[in-house]
């Protein structure tokens, strides 16, 4: 078995450190091995054409990339075979290409513009109330409680729990 390494920058897979995983061949043809080295952001001139060099697979999407890939993990097939015109897309090993989901210092300008525009639809199609009113303080439609529902009392042989109106403090 050659040894194989991955020649993206700041990928650390080798076939000695990580053995389980598959390495591709760079391609033979000059236009496309120059696209996939700059895609993996290496100088294509630091690279022969002719050189036995290798990219891992964690740089591809394998299954839709590569074109035996079931035949290849069954074990009928040894050669790795890809897809015309698949291209690495995959860079997680280089930190400053790591994506973020959202900038915390950009301001989402189109969100606080749509909730702005939905707060706006809600309190126009509310019905008008005068001023010194309150919709809130519409209570025809809450039943009326007397003060003994809504304060309960429970009483056993040992404790009451009524309110206790004074208290006397002795010394």
């Amino acid at each position: 078995m050659t040894y194989k390494w991955c020649v993206v920058p700041q990928c650390t897979n080798t076939s000695i450190k990580t053995p389980e995983k598959m390495f591709v061949n760079l391609p033979p043809n000059t236009k496309l091995l120059k696209k996939w080295l700059i895609l993996s952001r290496r100088n294509p001139k630091d690279i022969a054409a002719k050189s036995h060099a290798f990219m891992c697979e964690d740089h591809f999407n394998m299954e839709k990339d590569m074109a035996n890939y079931t035949q290849y993990q069954m074990g009928f097939s040894k050669a790795i075979i890809m897809v015309k015109g698949a291209m690495p897309s995959k860079f997680e090993c280089q930190l400053d290409r790591k994506r973020r989901l959202s900038d915390p210092t950009m301001l989402r300008t189109a969100y606080i513009k749509r909730l702005k525009t939905n707060i706006y639809q809600e309190t126009k199609a509310e019905p008008d109330v005068p001023p010194g009113t309150s919709a809130l303080n519409d209570d025809s439609d809450i039943p009326q409680m007397s003060e003994e529902t809504l304060i309960p009392t429970y009483c056993d042989n040992e404790t009451s729990t009524e309110p206790i109106s004074s208290v006397d403090k002795q010394i």
